[in-house]
């Protein structure tokens, strides 16, 4: 899903895995209902948010490896918002 979005074949991802942010996708629709309704994520609006206004993508991308992935153990005691 991130390759056709860096690829530009679609304009943005529905999903629930929120993975996706790290691998680049910069637009997703989380947690999308019968309805049609969900979350959008744009990261090209991250620095709107408070705690982010400083952040570049590097940050961003460290903050989501120390908070843990599915792939490896995450640390115990960081939660994405300590890892921040």
């Amino acid at each position: 899903m991130a390759h056709l979005f860096l690829t530009q074949q679609v304009d943005f991802i529905i999903t629930e895995d929120s993975d996706l942010l790290a691998f680049g996708v910069e637009l997703i629709l989380f947690k999308m209902d019968n309805n049609g309704n969900g979350y959008e994520i744009d990261l090209n609006k991250l620095n709107k948010i408070k705690t982010f206004k400083d952040y570049t993508r590097e940050m961003f991308l460290t903050a989501c490896i120390f908070s843990g992935c599915d792939y490896l153990d995450s640390i115990k005691g960081i939660g994405f918002k300590k890892a921040c």
